[in-house]
């Protein structure tokens, strides 16, 4: 017996419940890989005003870098639908 609804309140057979994680599983990969070819030209434009900045001898941008942040997000859609489990 399986006690479950879809986004939709409809209640969901067992067999959809079963599939359900399944295909939640793979989806989540295809989410992540959207995100982060949001993500990456933000990347690409911080990355090359940093160079740009440090090229005017400047001891530090006056901007956040985000290295902690964006130093995960590589645009590589094989490694990303590769990955087992992200963070």
């Amino acid at each position: 017996m399986t006690v479950r609804q879809g986004l939709d309140k409809r209640s969901l057979t067992t067999e959809e419940s079963l599939v359900l994680a399944a295909l939640h599983d793979q989806s989540t990969k295809y989410a992540v890989l959207r995100v982060i070819n949001i993500l990456t030209p933000f990347r690409n434009l911080i990355s090359r005003l940093s160079c740009k900045v440090y090229g005017l001898s400047a001891s530090q941008p006056p901007f956040p870098q985000m290295h902690e942040f964006i130093e995960w997000m590589w645009n590589d859609r094989q490694y990303v639908l590769r990955k087992k489990k992200w963070p």
